[in-house]
């Protein structure tokens, strides 16, 4: 038979038209002028690559720009999906869609799948239309949905469940809310070391991905899916936020839904504290400045655990993308540690949660918006507020919390807090006492173990009139600059808080 197939071809022409109720038809045009290539060769193969090139040699979703299309690539979507690091093009948006998700994850992995076994069989024709892109379609005859499972606090995982009742399931993108995620593993049985469950820490979307030619099999009922271990819970309510997409075995979306997408922690309270921060508060704006956030030295993971404050529960709370962008009366200005205490004595700490004190006096969780939750059964608590260069207050009374827990004002006379002057009286308002440099209950100016020494030396130690730029415990007023001499400097407020004529004057701290 014949070997040489370089000069075999077919054309035909196709009219598609459609009539006036939209029904589509077509007629072969007996005379058309014959195909000719983008470098002008009749009945050539040469077409245009992603780049533009004709008979260029980019291909579509070649990440790791290796000339190949392997698995590797793959990776490199969800990696890139996972680092906020892929934006849409004509040469890595697999299905056209303007976005990059785990589809185009699966368009690849599919892609080098089923060439390689079509390139393992015989074949005359090197056929390869799984790699030619853009492809795929919403394949609406098939329904997948997701479903939050049990919520383990003392763990700390969050079970996510699947139903496929009409197709498998090769691939997955969700968001979640309510948490920080510090890992997570695959839950489903038929995939154990088929598929990947990635996710980046502290973030709030999981990717699965099977990159071998294998899929979840179809489910009538929900059945475990995968299994999130949280860093922390920073919202009353953990959800299933979004689903991103889902894609079928044949790596084409389907139609997706969240049922029963939300639940609440077990033993989970919430408390929504206001306080004003003396360092940072101006009688001016009657707001405190978020000077630390403008200079973008607020860490994005809470200071109190290595600081060696006491946590029960909390620790490692991590502040969400974007929130420290947010200006006015929502701009962050420091982390606080938030306590629920015992109503016996020694009040003895049951519960914290590391948040965020927004310049308007409200304490919020760390994605910027949510009442802070603590790991307790309702009940009356005391309620503590510290800070990590103020003293800390609690209230005198204790309070109910639920839920839906309540506001609790340590910024108003109205709210009593234990012990004697535990606050500063300023501005018709009350406030916390600055300049606690050294973490201990005493303000102290002078002596051994001062608060004032502390300042002189973190600039140096020798010339007083220099300074310092960053994120300081010394930096007593919260500007982002420790200054021992000068115009707000900050010594002169541990001075004025421990009387302002005695300096060898104690305040200490009104707290258990």
């Amino acid at each position: 038979h014949e070997q040489d197939y370089s000069n075999n071809y077919a054309q035909v022409c196709i009219d598609l038209v459609r009539d006036a109720q939209n029904e589509p038809s077509f007629t072969i045009v007996t005379v058309c002028p014959p195909y000719t290539d983008c470098l002008g060769q009749p009945f050539g193969d040469a077409r245009f690559d992603c780049t533009g090139a004709c008979n260029g040699t980019v291909k579509m979703g070649d990440l790791n720009a290796d000339g190949d299309q392997t698995q590797p690539d793959a990776l490199e979507y969800v990696l890139g999906i996972l680092g906020d690091d892929l934006d849409p093009t004509t040469c890595n948006d697999l299905n056209g869609d303007g976005a990059i998700t785990v589809t185009d994850a699966a368009l690849m992995a599919n892609c080098y799948n089923e060439q390689d076994v079509h390139d393992q069989q015989g074949h005359v024709l090197h056929y390869h239309p799984w790699c030619d892109f853009p492809r795929g379609w919403l394949s609406t005859d098939d329904q997948v949905d997701l479903k939050l499972g049990a919520i383990d606090p003392i763990a700390g995982t969050v079970d996510i469940l699947i139903r496929n009742p009409t197709c498998r399931v090769m691939g997955y993108e969700f968001i979640m809310s309510g948490l920080t995620i510090q890992s997570v593993a695959n839950l489903a049985p038929n995939l154990v070391g088929d598929v990947q469950v990635t996710s980046a820490l502290g973030g709030t979307r999981v990717i699965g991905l099977s990159y071998i030619d294998s899929s979840l099999v179809k489910n009538t009922d929900f059945v475990p899916l995968c299994r999130i271990s949280y860093l922390a819970l920073n919202a009353p309510e953990v959800c299933i936020n979004g689903i991103v997409d889902i894609v079928n075995a044949d790596a084409n979306n389907v139609l997706t839904s969240i049922v029963d997408g939300c639940g609440f922690p077990p033993n989970s309270v919430t408390v929504l504290p206001k306080v004003w921060l003396e360092g940072p508060y101006s009688t001016d704006t009657h707001r405190m400045s978020d000077a630390l956030r403008a200079a973008q030295v607020i860490p994005a993971t809470e200071p109190y655990t290595a600081m060696g404050f006491e946590q029960v529960g909390g620790g490692g709370e991590q502040v969400a993308p974007g929130v420290l962008s947010i200006t006015g009366d929502d701009a962050v200005v420091d982390w606080v540690l938030v306590e629920a205490r015992s109503t016996t004595v020694p009040h003895a700490i049951l519960a914290t949660r590391a948040a965020l004190l927004q310049a308007d006096g409200d304490v919020v969780g760390a994605d910027g918006v949510s009442p802070v939750q603590l790991q307790l059964s309702p009940g009356t608590y005391h309620i503590a507020l510290r800070h990590r260069n103020h003293f800390g207050a609690m209230t005198a009374v204790p309070v109910l919390l639920s839920a839906n827990g309540p506001v609790v004002d340590l910024r108003s006379a109205a709210t009593a807090t234990w012990g004697d002057e535990a606050r500063k009286g300023a501005d018709g308002t009350w406030m916390l006492w600055s300049g606690n440099t050294v973490k201990d209950n005493a303000l102290k100016y002078t002596g051994e173990v001062n608060d004032r020494d502390p300042i002189l030396n973190v600039i140096g130690g020798v010339v007083p009139t220099g300074s310092v730029v960053g994120y300081y415990t010394e930096d007593t007023d919260l500007s982002g600059t420790v200054k021992y001499t000068g115009e707000q400097n900050d010594r002169d407020p541990i001075l004025q808080n421990v009387g302002g004529v005695v300096p060898t004057a104690i305040r200490s701290e009104q707290i258990p």
